[in-house]
């Protein structure tokens, strides 16, 4: 004989047994004894040939809300990148009322160096623009938003912090790097030069076969920066002469500079040929293009 009684639960439970081995469990969440909000429990003990079982029941009663507004979640971004690594992974920034269901939204305004896209209904996908890694090392502002159900101004502050620590590299340094357009990549070893016979010599050759947008600039004893690469863009490069010990054309203003700047296919190479004592260089991977990524190939040995 097969039985089946409520032991514990209100109003909201109720229970029967089916036809056969069928139990009915009735739970009435508009029950008197319920609110909105709330969890119940209750106990139904079942009965069968002699063996008793117990079944636990749970009751949830969802908040009753009436939507009023709207908000984004979450209210703050956060990215890091490296200089000439790729671009941060992308975030996701939601509009949604205060039920925690989705509303559009139209973007006002947004820094130029993000990205955005729009993903669903008020879901927006938020990256980096690459073109502004490594001009700065970081970055600050606010997205505003405005909810298309109450026209509600909504604002995400985004900070972005560009990592450009230069990499050490030794003599005999061969490494492939990935420079993305208006990016920059440092890199950095302590070298001297005995005599002109044993000079410092650097090499930046890019592995596609495409007009050059990655040029190399070196700097003794401190970073070089996109403002000096522009300053020396148009000046012919200057070569160590070790016969009359100078350098051809003299250098000036740009004495600690060293480049050899080549537009076309073939490696840009500097060699370093003047007597100095050890020192501090540093070696920027600038690509002054706009559109694409070059894969360079950076040789060094002193």
């Amino acid at each position: 004989m097969s039985s089946v009684a409520k032991i514990l639960g209100g109003e909201w439970l109720s229970v029967s047994l089916g036809g056969g081995s069928k139990i009915i469990l009735n739970l009435n969440a508009g029950a008197s004894d319920v609110q909105a909000g709330s969890t119940y429990t209750g106990l139904v003990r079942v009965a069968v040939g002699g063996m008793t079982d117990d079944m636990h029941v749970t009751l949830q009663v969802p908040e009753q809300h009436d939507a009023t507004s709207a908000s984004v979640i979450p209210s703050s971004l956060y990215f890091y990148a490296y200089v000439g690594w790729e671009n941060p992974r992308a975030q996701t920034i939601r509009v949604k009322d205060n039920c925690g269901d989705p509303v559009s939204a139209t973007v006002s305004s947004m820094p130029d160096w993000l990205l955005l896209n729009e993903t669903g209904t008020g879901e927006f996908s938020v990256s980096c623009d690459n073109l502004y890694l490594g001009k700065v090392s970081s970055y600050s502002g606010t997205i505003y938003l405005r909810d298309d159900e109450y026209g509600q101004e909504l604002a995400v502050s985004v900070i972005l912090e560009v990592d450009d620590s230069p990499t050490t590299v030794a003599s005999k340094h061969q490494g492939y790097y990935d420079i993305g357009a208006g990016q920059v990549r440092y890199f950095k070893f302590v070298a001297g030069v005995l005599d002109c016979q044993n000079p410092i010599q650097m090499g930046n050759a890019s592995m596609a076969d495409q007009p050059r947008t990655v040029h190399m600039l070196i700097k003794r004893g401190g970073m070089p920066t996109i403002a000096e690469f522009e300053m020396t863009w148009l000046l012919a490069p200057s070569d160590y002469d070790c016969t009359s010990g100078q350098w051809v054309p003299a250098k000036t203003s740009s004495k600690d500079l060293y480049w050899k700047y080549n537009i076309g296919s073939q490696a840009e190479f500097v060699s370093i040929g003047e007597p100095m004592e050890s020192d501090t260089f540093y070696i920027m991977l600038y690509n002054n293009g706009t559109r694409i990524v070059l894969h360079q190939r950076l040789t060094v040995s002193y």
